[in-house]
């Protein structure tokens, strides 16, 4: 069983035999609860970002993206949470530093849950140019909390997130075009705010009752030998 499609063409990668011998789910995961519970920061931010902090997840890619809004939006601000290496952090920060934007973006640290979905929620829009992913759960919280999304069209976003607008897709790699977007929906308060309620509504399925019982009804139909042939599903 995957939890993407996108690992399922990586295994295929490695051995085609594999092809008729994965179940991609459904609803692979669920959101925490808590999202819709916490109340919103008084801090606001134009944007947020936060992962674990390593090059594969874009994280050198921010700045430049960043760079490239602040010179169309003096006052944007950004915000970043998670941990990292220390070697990456102060590459980071220096890069921050260098680019003359250490007023608009923000490193926060790792934050406790409720602590970090109250600044997800004063936020308008979800910077994510991550380069390797298989269903990235944080891209899924920030739509649970009404967040649209800027993301590279990597395979993990292409393929479990290819039915709603609210999860903006753009080239891998092409920092022009995701400031561009972000700068689109920073600006459009009516297209935001209806990429919010699209996002609550694509999220509002993926609960951890829904991935168990998703998970239970394959494991049992492959016990009970009931799938004839070895299934492939998305």
């Amino acid at each position: 069983m995957s939890v993407s499609y996108s690992i399922a063409q990586e295994l295929w990668l490695i051995n085609y035999k594999l092809r008729n011998h994965v179940y991609v789910l459904k609803t692979p995961v669920g959101v925490d609860p808590e999202v819709n519970k916490t109340s919103r920061a008084q801090e606001e931010y134009d944007a947020i970002f936060f992962a674990r902090l390593i090059r594969e997840k874009g994280l050198f890619d921010i700045p430049v993206v960043w760079r490239k809004i602040v010179k169309r939006m003096p006052d944007a601000r950004l915000a970043i949470a998670g941990s990292g290496s220390d070697h990456t952090l102060r590459l980071f920060k220096h890069m921050v530093k260098t680019l003359g934007l250490e007023k608009n973006i923000s490193y926060l640290g790792f934050l406790p849950r409720e602590k970090l979905y109250s600044i997800l929620k004063t936020s308008k829009v979800m910077i994510y140019p991550s380069y390797l992913d298989s269903f990235p759960i944080v891209v899924l919280e920030a739509l649970a909390a009404g967040v649209p999304v800027v993301a590279y069209n990597i395979p993990a976003i292409k393929y479990g997130y290819y039915n709603t607008r609210a999860v903006q897709k753009v080239e891998v790699g092409n920092v022009g075009l995701m400031a561009d977007r972000v700068l689109e929906l920073l600006k459009d308060d009516q297209l935001r705010t209806d990429l919010s309620i699209e996002a609550r509504k694509f999220a509002s399925r993926f609960t951890w009752d829904n991935a168990a019982a998703e998970e239970a009804y394959v494991v049992g139909k492959l016990i009970n030998k009931e799938f004839a042939q070895p299934v492939v599903h998305s």
